[in-house]
């Protein structure tokens, strides 16, 4: 018996080669050596063989994930929707070919709308879906009560159950009336949106908007403060989630609130997709060559003149 190992081109053992009965004689150092370069083009041609297996793989998967990234695009919101004296526009860009970023507007009763902005902790397919379950249980829960707080300490328990202790998301979201211009919102544990006061004294332009709690998922049974603002005319909400803020450029330094908050004053009297314009224009001009590597969410509303 003549029993060689099979090597890669990192010297691994992948495999064996072994001879059994040698038909005139017993195996000498002739048949070794033969074996030994035998082994080598078997081991190449076994690696080009796993190397091919692994890019059909992958292309396999780059479909799948296309398919996955165009199903999760169509859960955001088509088109903003027509309210009257009020602007809404959103944009999600994920780094991946799907996200845990999310945005939407529903509409309730009574001519108010639901507008929410989230952030699953991580990115790629496992926030993916449970951004997709956020969805729908947002869309579910909204229909069984409008009092915000409650709805929010709802959604809390239902993501906890259905979720790992590791996971979890944050979330702001609020009710607004566009008869009145009042605003009721919830901030659990998202990064605090701004508002632009279009009219106000120069230190009085931006105010932040942190009344809530933690971020959904992590507890159960947990209570939820809200706030309240009133948008008035020219006055701009502007949401974001922290891909934008903690964008890198290629010294490894984060854009920062400073960097956003300086960008958003500076654009006052803009419209409204004036200013988001603005803000991608800072984040682009920021992180250069250097790829996001967190997805990047805007969503703004403006009280129309």
């Amino acid at each position: 018996m003549l029993t060689t190992p099979m090597r890669d081109k990192e010297g691994k053992i992948i495999g064996v080669f072994q001879l059994l009965n040698k038909a005139d004689d017993l195996f000498n150092q002739d048949d070794v050596s033969f074996l030994d370069a035998l082994s080598a083009h078997a081991a190449i041609a076994l690696e080009n063989a796993f190397l091919l297996k692994e890019s059909l793989e992958k292309k396999e998967l780059e479909k799948e994930l296309e398919v996955a990234g165009g199903i999760q695009k169509r859960l955001l919101p088509a088109d903003s929707p027509d309210i009257e004296g009020f602007e809404l526009l959103g944009l999600c860009s994920p780094c991946e070919a799907v996200g845990g970023d999310s945005y939407d507007f529903i509409e309730l009763d009574e001519g108010r709308w639901l507008i929410t902005i989230a952030d699953v902790v991580g990115h790629g397919v496992p926030a993916a879906m449970l951004m997709a379950n956020l969805y729908a249980t947002l869309r579910s829960h909204s229909q069984y009560g409008h009092e915000l707080t409650s709805m929010v300490a709802r959604v809390n328990d239902f993501i906890h159950r259905s979720t790992s202790t590791s996971q979890f998301i944050t979330m702001f979201c609020g009710i607004l009336d566009p008869q009145t211009g009042e605003f009721t919102f919830t901030n659990a544990g998202h990064n605090p949106p701004y508002v632009l006061r279009t009219n106000a004294e120069p230190d009085q332009t931006l105010e932040t908007m942190e009344e809530g709690g933690i971020p959904l998922g992590m507890m159960p049974s947990m209570p939820y403060s809200s706030g309240a603002v009133t948008m008035e005319k020219g006055d701009i909400l502007f949401l974001f989630t922290d891909g934008v803020t903690e964008v890198m450029n290629e010294k490894g330094e984060l854009l920062g609130e400073e960097a956003l908050e300086e960008c958003l004053k500076q654009s006052v009297g803009l419209p409204l997709a004036s200013i988001i314009h603005e803000v991608q224009v800072e984040v682009r001009s920021h992180s250069g060559d250097t790829p996001y590597e967190d997805d990047v969410t805007m969503v703004g509303m403006q009280r129309l003149p």
